[in-house]
């Protein structure tokens, strides 16, 4: 997903909206972070700064960190619920993130917002060939 040291939007969106995609993808991010100790470092990270951020707001369902990228999901039971945790989570001088591309999808009654964003600063742009 990352392209001339940017976050890919068009291959981030077609990754994030399909299912089977965004399953795929977790697994591999998994891979990478089950074979490196500082991808392991940056999940634990992450996903402390996510979860205090969505709080009673929602459920960190899914967060798998690469050397440069993490992806994962969240899901809030409403739209002014996942509002609030994401300016919580802006608000965070922990939550050092760079780009990052967002896709939200009706999960039941619920709203699940899929992300991937960078952890590297090298990596801070988006770039779209559209």
């Amino acid at each position: 997903m990352i392209v001339h040291n940017s976050i890919s939007i068009d291959m981030s969106n077609e990754m994030l909206e399909d299912n089977a995609l965004f399953s795929s993808a977790l697994e591999r991010m998994r891979d990478e972070e089950r074979t490196s100790a500082e991808a392991q470092q940056l999940a634990r990270h992450h996903r402390e700064v996510l979860e205090r951020a969505v709080g009673e707001l929602g459920v960190v369902e899914d967060l798998t960190c690469g050397l440069s990228l993490c992806i994962g999901s969240v899901t809030s039971l409403t739209q002014a619920d996942h509002e609030a945790w994401s300016r919580r989570l802006v608000k965070d001088p922990a939550a050092r993130r760079y780009g990052a591309v967002h896709s939200y999808e009706p999960v039941g009654d619920q709203l699940q917002h899929r992300f991937v964003f960078s952890t590297d600063p090298a990596v801070a742009a988006l770039f779209s060939s559209r």
